[in-house]
């Protein structure tokens, strides 16, 4: 779990889930309604729905706040409603330590080849499969550009299977999201 009390805003809506202390009228976790104040947002022009997930504060979560800085924009290649990610370290006292910005247009300045194919299979109705190699910024393909590994992408990345480019497609992978599920027919 990455957040105890991840919070949502969207549109009007402003909630959080207190996985701490919301459970104790009803046994489940229940939204709660949310009055915070305007500033610890960006501009509503900027974005439809926001979603915080402050870090707990434990050995977990001082892990966590490690892999975010490997973060790299490439992980918004296939989300293609997700325009940003932001990631914000704070003191104790609010007070902003660093900041971190991922959008599109990072990844666009990357300039990839993207490819798909759509197929219908008999127990799914369509599924897309897309490869993504990166060009050189006249759009054309990098040949001498030999990429290392990349990982396979079930819309996030999974890991890697030594492919040299990015394949992605709706594979059924394991709970972990950490590889495919083999031998599933």
């Amino acid at each position: 779990m990455v957040s105890h009390c991840p919070e949502i805003y969207s549109g009007s809506y402003q909630f959080c889930f207190d996985t701490v202390n919301g459970t104790q009228q009803i046994g489940y976790i229940r939204p709660i309604w949310l009055d915070k104040p305007a500033e610890i947002l960006p501009s509503n022009d900027e974005w439809i729905t926001c979603i915080r997930l402050p870090i707990k504060q434990d050995k977990r979560g001082d892990r966590l706040q490690r892999n975010f800085d490997d973060i790299q924009p490439i992980l918004l290649l296939f989300l293609n409603r997700l325009r940003q990610i932001e990631i914000i370290r704070e003191n104790d006292n609010h007070h902003i330590l660093t900041c971190s910005t991922f959008t599109r247009i990072d990844v666009i300045k990357h300039f990839w080849l993207v490819m798909k194919l759509s197929e219908v299979k008999c127990d799914v109705e369509s599924t897309t499969i897309a490869i993504a190699y990166p060009l050189n910024p006249m759009y054309e393909c990098a040949s001498r550009q030999v990429l290392s590994a990349q990982p396979l992408f079930a819309y996030l990345p999974l890991r890697s299977y030594g492919f040299r480019f990015i394949l992605q497609a709706d594979f059924e992978i394991t709970a972990a999201r950490q590889e495919i599920l083999r031998d599933n027919r």
